[in-house]
């Protein structure tokens, strides 16, 4: 989105940001009373839970790809009513070793953050931006980036080794605790103003 509106506005100064979960307070929360999982405590190989509720969700969620073929759980809601309640979704995702990142309204979504949080490693789709973080995501350490719900069964089933996942789980975690946790970020941001 800072491309298109610098674009728009071109003196307009536009900085790579942090983002935060949808219920940062939950988030936190349920972090301190439950912690990250290791790989063999996850009983979920891959997830998506997300819902549509405008034309720009539709676009980017409702697409001719198949992800429901190839992930362990799906769950794609219309509406305003979501499947799962928030601290459900949470615990969903904590116990998930990938988690799917299709893009919804904007192209940075609190989805990444949140799977991040809990050390459950984001599969990112092109139209997801992991680049306009002040601590820009990095692939195969952050993150694994595929197109097809083929790319996502081949990468997740024969390329991602157990210590592999495990040096990227270690990797998401360790991202959110100094990007976002609120010990941290308020902190990053101030400096990042003044200083840089």
């Amino acid at each position: 989105e800072g491309k298109e509106l610098k674009t728009k506005i071109p003196t307009l100064n536009i900085k790579p940001w942090f983002f935060w979960p949808r219920k940062p307070m939950l988030m936190e929360k349920v972090l301190k009373q439950k912690g990250i999982l290791n790989h063999n405590e996850r009983n979920i190989e891959s997830i998506f839970i997300g819902n549509i509720e405008n034309n720009v969700q539709e676009k980017f969620r409702k697409t001719t790809e198949s992800w429901e073929t190839v992930l362990t759980e799906y769950h794609c809601t219309k509406g305003k009513q979501h499947k799962f309640t928030h601290e459900e979704y949470l615990m969903k995702l904590r116990g998930a070793k990938y988690g799917l990142c299709l893009r919804g309204y904007g192209s940075k979504c609190h989805r990444e953050v949140e799977l991040m949080a809990f050390g459950t490693i984001p599969i990112v789709t092109p139209e997801v931006s992991v680049t306009s973080y002040m601590e820009p995501l990095i692939e195969n350490v952050h993150y694994i980036k595929v197109t097809t719900p083929e790319e996502l069964k081949e990468k997740v089933s024969t390329i991602i080794t157990q210590d592999q996942w495990t040096n990227m789980s270690s990797a998401c975690y360790e991202w959110y605790q100094r990007n976002v946790d609120s010990k941290n970020c308020w902190k990053n941001m101030i400096e990042n103003i003044l200083y840089k």
